[in-house]
């Protein structure tokens, strides 16, 4: 019974090695049972052990004992729990990969960083899985579905899309997902803030200052309707 034995240690290292490996390397269901049934041909069909020769020397042979015609359905059995096992690790690390990928993705935008938070909205750096570029990506937040916030919400939208200053943002889409909630999508412009850039370089000369309400105020004076007096 020594080989029977030795023969139920290799199948536990061989175990602990599949499932390591399925809760540990996301794949799918089929790719897991896959795996853990070629290894398990090899563990059940053809096991081998490293033991001491004659001489002292290390050979490698294989399993020749009394209990030979019933051990590898025993190791085939055994191996059977070993990959349902596995397959239910990889299917439950594999689903929440995939739920979390799933949260992270607004229609066609992959969420991958909240830049910044207002009142009513949360704004992230996002990503469009169609035109491969970069959007800012700004949500309205769940507690501020009232009627008065989802209108305020699509006039800012609508008001920011008529703006066509270069001191001004773009936006590139708006919508609502399957499971309701709402945002819009704007042109993404890398840089630093105002604040921080006061912080680091500290107060800025007059010139600068100038310069950058001139820039402010061609914005804000472009987003102010006009009368148009037919008189």
């Amino acid at each position: 019974m020594a080989d029977a034995y030795l023969s139920s240690l290799g199948l536990v290292g061989s175990a602990l090695m599949v499932a390591i490996r399925a809760a540990l390397v996301p794949s799918s269901p089929r790719r897991t049972f896959l795996y853990t049934a070629l290894v398990g041909v090899q563990v059940v069909l053809s096991p081998t052990f490293v033991v001491p020769g004659a001489s002292g020397e290390l050979t490698i042979r294989a399993l020749d004992s009394a209990a030979f015609p019933w051990l590898p359905t025993g190791l085939a059995i055994v191996w059977s729990f070993v990959v349902i096992t596995c397959i239910v690790v990889s299917s439950v690390i594999f689903g929440l990969r995939k739920e979390v990928r799933e949260a992270r993705k607004l229609g066609q935008y992959l969420l991958e960083q909240k830049i910044c938070e207002g009142g009513m909205g949360e704004v992230y750096r996002a990503w469009h899985a169609m035109m491969r570029r970069p959007t800012a990506l700004k949500l309205l937040r769940s507690d501020h579905t009232t009627p008065q916030a989802l209108a305020r919400f699509e006039r800012e939208v609508q008001l920011t899309a008529r703006l066509t200053h270069p001191n001004t943002i773009r936006i590139f889409d708006y919508g609502r997902t399957d499971d309701g909630v709402f945002y819009y999508a704007m042109e993404l412009l890398d840089g630093s803030t105002l604040q921080r850039i006061v912080e680091v370089d500290g107060p800025l000369a007059e010139g600068r200052v100038v310069h950058i309400l001139k820039l402010a105020c061609g914005a804000l004076a472009a987003g102010i309707p006009r009368r148009v007096d037919f008189a």
